[in-house]
């Protein structure tokens, strides 16, 4: 994250921005040129395609964008490298999850309803509740692709310990999202993030896309900078000094907003005013 914080050029801004890497661990930066404070939540390798029944990282094959029509459930969908789809990466999940969510296939806690899924839903094994995303005879493996009761708990936890660091660290330092000029993005993840479905699966802040800004490896970046720069690498040891490290387990907050953040988009509605105006809408 120190590499990070280097190469997204968060220790030169004049002005306070945030930073959000999504890997394994979800690190998030609040700062400027002035103070850095950044946090790690423990997120889990959902978003990395691990712990999923058909979850697969983003390479050959992989969905990484999908939608759900109304009332067919018939997807439509693309895959990295245009080849037969094989499993879901972590972006899908995402889509997929608020795309269920929208049409209530699944309700605010994230439970499969089968009443609303159609001729999809099915009992798996141990008896759990699974979802048919793509029929084996579609697949690339000739296997049918899937999303279980377990899949979606797992991704839903994930995202809560994302969104309550966010939350808790911007409480920490007493500001609100509208003092932070921009929040960027990291990881590979991001790349392939669609922002809407991340404001509805309650990932995300709901603050307008202007604001947010896809930075791409950042960590491989300011890794590559350190190791061709001698003057690149001090300033990133003075970064690294110059961050403090603060710890979420020891918040009496964290909890609180772990659990209010198990909901989709969250419990507090009102933290994502344009996913609640759409809802009224629709």
């Amino acid at each position: 994250i120190v590499a990070g914080i280097y190469a997204a050029g968060l220790s030169d801004s004049a002005e306070t921005r945030m930073l959000i890497d999504i890997g394994t661990n979800g690190e998030v930066v609040i700062g400027n040129r002035d103070f850095l404070v950044c946090a790690s939540a423990s997120a889990g390798p959902a978003f990395e395609g691990a712990e999923c029944r058909c979850g697969m990282r983003a390479t050959r094959g992989a969905i990484d964008h999908i939608r759900l029509a109304d009332p067919s459930h018939i997807f439509t969908y693309s895959t990295v490298g245009s080849a037969p789809p094989v499993g879901l990466s972590g972006t899908a999940y995402v889509d997929l999850i608020a795309e269920m969510l929208r049409l209530g296939v699944i309700n605010k806690t994230g439970t499969i309803d089968p009443r609303r899924s159609g001729k999809r839903v099915r009992e798996g094994a141990y008896g759990e509740l699974e979802y048919e995303v793509i029929p084996a005879e579609r697949s690339g493996h000739g296997k049918a692709i899937v999303v279980t009761q377990s899949d979606i708990n797992n991704i839903v936890r994930a995202k809560a310990a994302i969104y309550a660091a966010i939350h808790v660290l911007l409480r920490a330092l007493g500001l609100g999202l509208d003092d932070l000029s921009e929040i960027m993005v990291a990881g590979a993840f991001g790349n392939f993030l669609n922002l809407r479905n991340a404001a509805i699966f309650g990932l995300l802040p709901d603050i307008p896309v202007e604001r947010m800004r896809f930075v791409g490896n950042t960590s491989l970046a300011g890794a590559k900078l350190a190791a061709l720069s001698k003057q690149a690498f001090g300033e990133i040891l003075r970064v690294a000094d110059r961050t403090t490290y603060f710890e979420l387990s020891t918040d009496p907050h964290f909890m609180d907003e772990f659990v209010a953040a198990c909901f989709l988009p969250h419990t507090n509605i009102e933290l994502f005013p344009s996913v609640r105006t759409a809802w009224l809408a629709y």
